[in-house]
């Protein structure tokens, strides 16, 4: 029978090492530009997802950024 001698620092560094590395995999899975998924890695993005938007069709990111424009515009005449 073999036995292995290992300490707690070392042991707890290994671990520490082994799951700073799962973590890193799993962040660098997805991609920083929500327009641009892989939706059988994460689903849709809103750069996939088809609206209606005012009887016109268009990407949800597109209808998303619009609005998000037309509020800023909203709130700086209302300063």
């Amino acid at each position: 029978m073999v036995k292995i001698n290992i300490n707690n620092k070392v042991l707890f560094a290994v671990l520490l090492i082994v799951f700073m590395l799962i973590a890193l995999c799993c962040v660098y899975a997805w991609e920083n530009d929500m327009s641009a998924g892989t939706p059988s890695v994460i689903g849709h993005s809103a750069g996939e997802i088809m609206v209606n938007a005012g009887g016109v069709i268009q990407k949800l990111q597109e209808v998303l950024v619009e609005s998000s424009r037309n509020f800023k515009k909203q709130l700086m005449m209302a300063i």
